[in-house]
């Protein structure tokens, strides 16, 4: 499973190619989708009564499920781990489960995760919308709202394949280096 988001071929001029084995690729979404279902099953996003009897016993009840997913996500890019604890803190379980979700699907990872956030002006709820498969979670959109995903999904690539051009190129680093 590849996507042209993690391909960086159209931008050095080399064929469409991807740089990790299939028997990697599906390794790591493996273990990635495990985790998400950990989530999702723990339920690991506490009610505030709950917080304030961690922050009193940090010891017990810490749970490493979530971290371990943004850090997985953000490949340890700290403005893309800051957008998706944001994104946990202001979200639903399901709902932050869902966008992870799709950003990995989608390959949008390390700073690429910053810069989505900063498309959508901070607002995870807006990120979803914009990254979510077209019809995914919706039995009923209309192929007018279809067409619209769409558009909205292209205008999102397009800024990312932007963001990634300016960073190879101020950042010195070769055509290609930013993964796309």
């Amino acid at each position: 499973m590849s996507s042209c988001q993690s391909c960086s071929g159209c931008f050095t001029g080399k064929s469409c190619h991807t740089t990790r084995n299939s028997k990697q690729v599906e390794q790591d979404d493996h273990q990635f989708h495990s985790l998400l279902q950990l989530a999702l099953t723990s339920n690991t996003q506490p009610n505030l009564e709950e917080q304030q009897q961690q922050q009193q016993q940090p010891e017990q009840g810490h749970d490493h499920i979530i971290p371990t997913i943004v850090s997985q996500l953000s490949d340890n890019v700290y403005a893309s781990q800051v957008a998706l604890f944001s994104a946990y803190s202001r979200m639903a379980l399901a709902e932050f489960i869902e966008l992870v979700q799709s950003l990995y699907d989608h390959r949008v990872t390390g700073s690429f995760v910053a810069w989505a956030w900063e498309y959508c002006h901070d607002d995870p709820v807006q990120l979803l919308t914009r990254i979510r498969t077209s019809g995914y979670g919706d039995t009923a959109v209309t192929q007018q709202q279809q067409q619209q995903q769409q558009q909205q999904q292209q205008e999102l690539w397009d800024y990312l394949d932007g963001q990634a051009q300016v960073h190879e190129i101020f950042n010195g680093t070769s055509m290609g280096r930013v993964k796309r």
